[in-house]
């Protein structure tokens, strides 16, 4: 609520120390929590003043509604923060401020301190959620890439997975045919072995037999002679024998 008064110049004749009234008191806190509005309106100045008239309980009810109505209106949330609703109640707390300051200017004084506070407090969290979005922000794009980096990672880490199981299969299948081919291999190797050990035993006999049928009859047949002109003739005989069962064995040597 305003006043519209003419522009004047002060005048102030008195001198010394000033006591104020409680009108004039509030007068001044008002003027200070609101100051005049000077403007010029064909040819002539004015100067826009606070009331400083009470509401009355029926004011102050349309007020309350229009308040609802506006903020309504514009589609005003309640949380987290609303610049429309901070719009629309900075009006309606002026006029309780100024209610405030007309029954008690102390009071406006201690209600203005509250509201700077409270307007200051309000800046603080708008920086913050400011700032709160933007970090956000910045932290969500960097979970973005670092989620597309993983993805990537898994994806070449699952391709090189496959790759390695299957050098594994193919190693495994070599490992499992060389084992087979070095078994085939024993298996053989062995049986050679044995069929070589029973050819050479098989000889072995055979030579055997072949040396005592040599050896048998001669001496069966062998002479009577004095006793040691007999002996003379058995060592050369046994020597003679000695040496056709070393070119025989020689020569089964060979033929082998």
């Amino acid at each position: 609520m305003k006043n519209f008064v003419k522009e004047e110049s002060p005048s102030c004749t008195t001198s010394g120390p000033c006591r104020l009234n409680k009108d004039d008191a509030v007068s001044q806190t008002l003027s200070k929590f609101f100051p005049p509005v000077r403007y010029k309106e064909m040819g002539t100045k004015w100067v826009k003043h606070v009331s400083a008239k009470q509401a009355t309980p029926i004011e102050m009810t349309h007020v309350k509604q229009e308040v609802d109505r506006v903020l309504k209106v514009r589609c005003s949330r309640k949380a987290p923060l609303c610049v429309i609703r901070e719009d629309v109640l900075s009006d309606l707390i002026r006029e309780i401020l100024r209610q405030v300051t007309i029954d008690c200017p102390e009071q406006g004084l201690l209600l203005r301190r509250i509201l700077d506070h409270n307007e200051m407090e309000f800046n603080a969290y708008e920086t913050l959620l400011r700032f709160t979005d933007a970090f956000v922000g910045r932290k969500w794009a960097e979970w973005q890439h670092w989620k597309a980096d993983r993805a990537r990672q898994i994806s070449e880490l699952e391709d090189t997975k496959r790759i390695l199981e299957f050098q594994a299969a193919e190693l495994k299948h070599k490992v499992d045919q060389l084992e087979k081919k070095n078994q085939e291999m024993k298996i053989k190797w062995d049986a050679a072995r044995m069929e070589e050990i029973k050819y050479y035993k098989k000889t072995g006999e055979h030579l055997r037999a072949q040396m005592d049928a040599s050896v048998l009859p001669n001496r069966k047949a062998a002479p009577q002679f004095p006793s040691g002109m007999m002996m003379i003739r058995d060592s050369g005989a046994v020597q003679k024998a000695g040496k056709n069962q070393l070119r025989y064995l020689k020569s089964a040597k060979l033929s082998v």
